[in-house]
């Protein structure tokens, strides 16, 4: 136990070694603590900002300076607020105005307010002003509507793409299918065909109904007596089973001789009849 308890008294003895320091490890020690000391900053001392003295006097909100603003005894944050109302356009008309900032004091508002150089209230309005004014928005009233421009009305059987574009909800398809319908028809007799139009719904049709008006023309007309079968079933009021039952009529009895006659037709009743007479000649 003793020998336990002397040992590192006899490790020092026995085994330690002096160090002796040399002269490029007291040079890089040195260059370390030049670097260390370097870069330690000094604490940057804060500026106090300076006093402002307080002297009331008068002022008109809509022009004084921050720094004006602030002698009165409005605080810096305050005055911010009014420089940024007035750079948006904002307007000190009355007095009290200037107590509508927001968190605007209504004790310093108190003290301030004897020397705001503003009206207590806007003047009343004359009788005679308010008069002129409201026979001037009248004759503008009356102005426009003068020059409102007629509203757009597009002829069916003429116009093109272009002007059928400027139909409201007409795009470029639209314009097309139109025309290529009137194409099959062989012109338009009414403007509620319209609505016939593949992709046109009814609340489309409705809304563009007082935009278009039908024209009369001349119609290309269909005869029942001489077309093919491709030339009948290309119309839209003839389908391809009553295209092949009018030419079976026409090879067993002969030429058609009047719009009833078709109604030997089946499957042609006299409301379609009547929708293709404009379009038929015998």
């Amino acid at each position: 136990m003793v020998l336990v308890l002397l040992s590192p008294r006899l490790y020092v003895v026995l085994f330690a070694t002096e160090y002796d320091p040399s002269e490029g490890d007291k040079q890089m020690l040195d260059s370390i603590l030049v670097a260390w000391s370097a870069n330690i900053k000094e604490p940057v001392k804060e500026e106090k900002p300076a006093l402002i003295r307080v002297e009331l006097k008068p002022f008109n909100p809509n022009t004084a300076t921050k720094q004006q603003l602030q002698q009165l005894g409005i605080p810096s944050f305050l005055s911010k607020r009014i420089m940024k109302y007035r750079d948006k356009g904002g307007v000190f008309k009355i007095k009290s105005d200037l107590s509508r900032i927001y968190d605007f004091p209504d004790s310093l508002y108190q003290v301030l307010h004897r020397f705001i150089q503003l009206p207590v209230q806007l003047p009343a309005r004359s009788k005679q002003g308010i008069a002129a004014r409201n026979r001037k928005a009248t004759n503008e009233r009356t102005i426009s509507k003068k020059a409102k421009p007629a509203p757009l009305v597009v002829d069916l059987n003429a116009a093109d793409t272009t002007e059928l574009k400027k139909l409201r909800g007409i795009g470029s398809g639209y314009s097309r299918r139109i025309i290529k319908y009137r194409k099959l028809l062989g012109g338009y007799t009414a403007k509620e065909q319209l609505a016939e139009v593949y992709g046109i719904s009814d609340s489309l049709y409705q809304s563009l109904a007082h935009q278009v008006r039908v024209n009369p023309v001349n119609l290309r007309k269909l005869n029942v007596n001489l077309a093919n079968f491709k030339t009948l079933k290309r119309h839209p009021y003839i389908s391809y089973k009553q295209a092949a039952a009018i030419l079976n009529i026409r090879s067993k009895k002969g030429k058609f001789r009047s719009p009833q006659d078709l109604l030997a037709v089946e499957g042609l009743d006299s409301a379609q009849i009547e929708k293709l007479k404009p379009y038929i000649t015998f």
